[in-house]
C-alpha cells in the first residue's frame, strides 16, 4: 500500500466515518490506481487489509481474487519473456502460424539476452501458471451474491510482463485480450461496473485456463518442442534452428523493404491493362512490391510447414493421467459457474455498465456483440450438451461409425497417447466407442443460430 493509503487506514481506523461510502470510495480508489500501475502487489494487500477489518467483503475479496488472477497470466508472461518468446512486439504485421498456439500468444516485450528455454523449463512455467489459477480460483469462489461495484476501465490496467517491476505503456491488458479475442470494438470505452455476478465469471474462467494448461501438462510434447518450438523462442538452440536461421534472414528482409513509417510496397493497380502490369513489375516500384512479396511467401509457406510439422508430431503418450481427469472437471466447473454467473446477472435491477450484461436491462461494453434473451436460451443449451457429453450421457458421433458414438468421458479417465490424425482417421477412438444416445449436429447449429453465428466469440466472452 503506498503511504497516502496507510494514512487514511489508520485515520479510519482511529475515527470511523459514520457511513460506510467514503470508506468504500477510498478503497476502491487505492485499488484502481494499483491495478492502473500493474501492481498486483499492492492490489492483494490494499484487499487484505480491508478483509482483515471486514471478512467477507465483496468488493474486496473480488479486487483480491481479480489481481491474483492477472497476477497468474503476468507471471506466464515473465516466463515466457524470460526465455525469449517471439511476440507481436518482434514481428510487427508478419505472423508465424505457432504463435497462435494457446499461452503463446501473449504480447510479452522481446528480451535482448534470454534464458535459452528447455522443455522443462516451459511445462514449469505451465506448472506454476496452475498454481497460481488455483489461488485465483479459491478466491472468488468466497464471493457470495451479496451486491457491491467495482468500478475498472480495463483499458488503464497493466501487467508487468517482462517482470521488472514497472508496467509500461506497452504492457496493457488489453494486449492480451486483443491476443486471444482479435480487436473488439467498445461503445464507449472499457470501463466495467464489476459486481456480484462477475466473481462467477472471472472463477469459471480460471476453471478454463486451468483446463487449457493442464491438457498439456498430462502428456509428453518434447519431440515436438524440440523440432518445431524454433520459431518461438530464437534465441535458443533447437535441434530445427537452422529453419529459424533463414526466417530471420526474410524477415530482414522483409524490413529493408518497408517505408519510413513501417509499411509495405504498395501493390499494382489491377484496373490498368495486363500491358501497364508487365511495365510496372520492370520499375524499381515493382521490382521492390515482388520483392517483398515473395518474401512474405517464404514466411508463409515456412509457417504452414512448421504447423504441418507439428500436427504431424501431436502424438503425444500419457504422462500424468489425474492431469487429464482434471481438465474434465475444471470444464464441468466451468459449466457449473456460468449457470451461476447468469443467475446473478438475471437477478440483478441496476443499469449499470455491467460485463455481461442482462438482457434489455443492462447496458454491455461491446458494440458488435448485444446479449438477448435467445442468445442466453442458446447458451444455456449449450452447456446442457456440452454437459452431457462431458459426463458421457451422450456420446459424440464419428463419421466412420454408425450407431456408434464416443464417450468423450472415458477418453479422459482412461486417456490414451492424444493424436488428433488418428482420431480423425477413427483408430484412436475405437476404445471408446459405444452404443447410446448420440448429441446432434442440428442442437449445434441451433446453438449457433441462436447465437447468431458466433458460438465461438460468445464462448470467449461467456466461457
Amino acid at each position: 500500500m503506498n503511504h497516502s493509503g496507510i494514512f487514511f487506514a489508520a485515520v479510519l481506523a482511529l475515527f470511523p466515518l459514520p457511513s460506510g461510502a467514503r470508506a468504500d470510495k477510498t478503497f476502491a480508489d487505492d485499488i484502481e490506481a494499483a491495478f492502473y500501475a500493474g501492481d498486483m502487489a499492492a492490489v492483494a494487500e490494499t484487499s487484505q487489509t480491508r478483509l482483515a477489518k471486514a471478512p467477507g467483503d465483496g468488493q474486496a475479496l473480488f479486487a483480491l481474487g481479480a489481481g491474483q488472477f492477472l497476477d497468474a497470466v503476468a507471471h506466464l508472461g515473465q516466463g515466457l519473456h524470460r526465455h525469449g518468446l517471439r511476440s507481436e512486439y518482434d514481428l510487427g504485421e508478419v505472423s508465424l502460424g505457432l504463435l497462435n498456439l494457446p499461452f503463446l500468444r501473449l504480447p510479452v516485450p522481446p528480451n535482448s539476452s534470454p534464458e535459452p528455454v528447455t522443455y522443462e523449463a516451459l511445462r514449469g512455467i505451465l506448472d506454476r501458471f496452475v498454481a497460481d489459477m488455483t489461488v485465483a480460483e479459491a478466491t472468488l469462489s468466497g464471493v457470495s451474491d451479496t451486491d457491491f461495484d467495482l468500478s475498472l476501465d480495463l483499458a488503464q490496467i497493466r501487467l508487468d510482463f517482462n517482470g521488472d517491476g514497472n508496467a509500461d505503456e506497452n504492457e496493457f491488458l488489453l494486449g492480451a485480450f486483443y491476443a486471444v479475442t482479435g480487436p473488439v470494438g467498445a461503445d464507449s470505452g472499457f470501463r466495467v461496473d464489476f459486481d456480484q455476478s462477475d466473481a462467477p465469471w472471472l472463477q469459471g474462467y480460471s476453471h478454463l485456463l486451468m483446463a487449457m494448461a493442464e491438457f498439456p501438462l498430462a502428456h509428453d510434447w518434447e519431440n515436438t518442442f524440440n523440432l518445431t518450438f524454433h520459431s518461438l523462442f530464437p534465441q535458443t538452440d533447437f535441434l530445427s534452428s537452422e529453419l529459424e536461421t533463414e526466417v530471420g534472414k526474410v524477415i530482414a528482409n522483409i524490413r529493408t523493404l518497408l517505408d519510413e513509417n513501417g509499411a509495405p510496397p504498395r501493390r499494382f493497380n489491377w484496373n490498368r491493362s495486363w500491358e501497364a502490369y508487365e511495365k510496372w513489375r520492370t520499375t524499381p516500384e515493382g521490382q521492390k512490391y515482388l520483392a517483398y512479396q515473395r518474401a512474405r511467401s517464404m514466411l508463409e509457406y515456412g509457417a504452414i510447414g512448421d504447423l504441418i510439422a507439428f500436427v504431424h508430431l501431436f502424438n503425444w503418450p500419457v504422462v500424468d493421467p489425474d492431469r487429464m481427469g482434471r481438465v474434465r472437471t475444471h470444464l464441468l466447473s466451468m459449466i457449473e459457474l456460468s449457470r451461476e454467473n447468469w443467475r446473478r446477472v438475471q437477478s440483478e435491477t441496476d443499469d449499470k455498465r455491467e460485463w455481461v450484461p442482462k438482457p434489455a436491462v443492462q447496458a454491455g461494453i461491446f458494440d458488435r456483440m448485444r446479449v438477448t434473451e435467445a442468445r442466453v436460451a442458446g447458451w444455456n443449451l449449450f452447456l446442457d450438451e456440452l454437459e452431457a457429453i462431458l459426463n458421457g450421457e451422450k456420446l459424440v458421433p464419428h463419421w466412420r461409425f454408425m450407431n456408434r458414438g464416443v464417450n468423450v468421458r472415458r477418453m479422459f479417465e482412461e486417456p490414451r497417447t492424444f493424436d488428433p490424425v488418428l482420431i480423425g482417421q477413427g483408430s484412436a477412438i475405437l476404445p471408446y466407442l459405444e452404443e447410446g444416445e448420440l448429441t446432434s449436429a442440428d442442437t449445434f447449429w441451433q446453438i449457433d443460430a441462436l447465437l447468431d453465428g458466433g458460438l465461438l466469440r460468445y464462448f470467449i466472452w461467456f466461457n
